[in-house]
């Protein structure tokens, strides 16, 4: 399961404290990502009010703390002892920096290093600085050789940050989700930033809710661990309430999804999936289903050794997909595939196969081939399976055969 985390400001006592409180209470999410605004530690005593787990972001340009700027490495100082108060009072186990503005990344490395503090996470950025909060022409921190060069002499964990990454893909002139896998190669991550785009080419990060731009579910939440830990840097509508943050939360549990066997209590949802118009119509069989018969199909299936079945369900407890392994031969078997349709057009569909197979090969580690025969204008599946690593071997009019060797 995801860790959700909200971000907040450590000047944020008078609104949104209790808000925090009653969410976190409620499940709704598992840490707060404290940003520290220099000159807010009187504060402190409020946040530690609250039996929740912290993660704290230093300061970064925006408020004169800028580790790539030799003549701030006095400021810098002071504004990361602030930092290290509230990390040390509130037991975080991570403190996140921003590599700064201009100046050079070897003094970056510099001034962080003189920090010694085992926390600390580095946050990859733009390369353009939004002009509506800094003069400065390029970020530090941006490209991967900047990133690994950090790296490779500070003793730091990292902090990936989606539309950061996508920005700076595009000031690069690079596919965007290529650039976040190059980034994924350079250090395991610690915590994820996430937040929706307004424009997928744009050099310029938005903050939006999530669902309300233009970022596409599979291709994010394909990227995750199942135990990732994710910061939501989305715009708050109120100053009050965090309302649109339950929101954002509720969207992530959505597609923070896992696999599970099929059990008696999911007959109706696999039914429904099974009788789909969709579905039936790029079956072998497009027949509309009976109830009668589904169960009696549905109870056989449960009970045959021969047939692994599984669902893909979310953390609303929403099944998004249901796959089955029937075996052909000792080391072979043939996969069915189909997707809820609330869940299709989301770009999930091959991670969603392919969280199956892995199940599938924990449970059954012996077998070596899976075959999955597809109607030849079934275009969508063609896709996912080659997407998940099938291989075709063989076509007619009446179907085309792909086989996934492990």
């Amino acid at each position: 399961m995801y860790k959700i985390g909200l971000k907040l400001w450590s000047n944020n006592t008078n609104n949104y404290l209790e808000e925090a409180r009653r969410l976190f209470r409620e499940g709704i999410f598992d840490y707060i990502e404290l940003y520290v605004l220099p000159g807010t530690l009187e504060h402190l005593k409020f946040w530690k009010t609250l039996e929740i787990p912290f993660v704290i972001h230093c300061a970064h340009s925006a408020h004169r703390f800028n580790p790539a700027d030799i003549n701030l490495a006095e400021n810098n100082r002071k504004i990361y002892e602030e930092a290290k108060v509230f990390a040390d009072s509130l037991n975080a186990h991570h403190i996140i920096f921003h590599c700064g503005c201009d100046g050079t990344i070897e003094e970056t490395i510099n001034q962080l290093s003189a920090f010694k503090d085992p926390r600390a996470l580095i946050e990859n950025k733009p390369l353009r600085p939004l002009p509506s909060i800094s003069s400065a022409r390029e970020c530090r921190g941006s490209s991967a050789e900047e990133l690994q060069k950090v790296f490779s002499e500070i003793h730091c964990g990292f902090c990936l940050d989606i539309g950061h990454a996508i920005c700076a893909a595009n000031s690069r002139k690079e596919e965007p989700f290529a650039y976040i896998k190059k980034l994924l190669t350079l250090r395991q991550v610690a915590i994820f930033h996430l937040s929706d785009i307004r424009d997928m080419n744009s050099e310029f990060d938005a903050h939006l809710n999530l669902g309300t731009g233009v970022l596409v579910p599979g291709k994010i939440f394909s990227l995750l661990s199942p135990d990732a830990m994710l910061t939501l840097e989305t715009n708050k509508s109120s100053g009050d309430s965090l309302e649109d943050f339950k929101a954002d939360c509720l969207y992530v549990r959505k597609y923070d999804l896992y696999c599970r066997r099929t059990e008696l209590r999911d007959s109706r949802s696999i039914f429904a999936i099974s009788n789909d118009q969709e579905t039936r119509r790029n079956s072998f069989c497009s027949d509309v289903i009976p109830w009668s018969g589904h169960q009696i199909w549905f109870e056989q299936k449960l009970n045959d050794p021969e047939c692994f079945f599984y669902v893909i369900e979310n953390r609303l407890k929403e099944i998004s997909c249901q796959i089955r392994f029937q075996q052909l031969t000792p080391k072979k078997y043939e996969v069915s595939f189909s997707v809820a349709p609330e869940f299709r057009g989301k770009h999930l569909a091959s991670f969603m196969l392919k969280t199956g197979m892995n199940c599938f090969k924990q449970e059954c580690p012996e077998t070596q081939y899976l075959l999955a025969e597809i109607k030849p204008k079934n275009i969508s599946s063609v896709k996912c399976f080659v997407g998940a690593g099938f291989k075709e071997f063989s076509a007619d009019n009446n179907k085309r055969s792909f086989l996934y060797e492990f």
